[in-house]
């Protein structure tokens, strides 16, 4: 079985968090879960067949394969990183948030790769208070 599989036989698509079990970080789950509905819908709509039938169960399973991997393999390094004793691991994880915390424009591609590539707008900066401020120009 793959990462995202169905049974083509019986019409059954398996989606959301019974497709992919994520490690809860930056929504992904249900990010991912949101995406699996779309393409389920939009190949079914698109070829004008049912959801269960085998040619749309092919081809979502095609279509969310690699997307999905690639999200579990970040949620899943990102959760090691998270828990990790090391000190190193420790040190990069926080030059790296510390990197995407002071850069706009890489904080704003880090949201818009994490909600699938699709853009809402420039992500406002949150300043220790938790009080949203304007998007820096970098």
């Amino acid at each position: 079985k793959g990462i995202v599989d169905g049974d083509r036989e019986s019409g059954v698509c398996l989606l959301g968090e019974a497709a992919h079990v994520m490690t809860p970080v930056g929504a992904q789950g249900f990010n991912a879960t949101l995406a699996d509905i779309a393409a389920l819908a939009n190949i079914a709509e698109r070829d004008r067949q049912d959801p269960g039938s085998r040619h749309v169960v092919e081809g979502y399973c095609r279509a969310r394969r690699a997307d999905t991997a690639v999200r579990l393999a970040a949620t899943t390094a990102l959760g090691i990183a998270g828990t990790s004793d090391s000190a190193l691991v420790q040190r990069v994880r926080r030059t790296c948030l510390s990197a995407i915390h002071r850069n706009d424009r890489i904080r704003n591609d880090m949201m818009v790769a994490g909600m699938g590539g699709r853009s809402i707008g420039p992500v406002p900066r949150v300043d220790s208070t938790g009080t949203p401020g304007r998007p820096e120009e970098n």
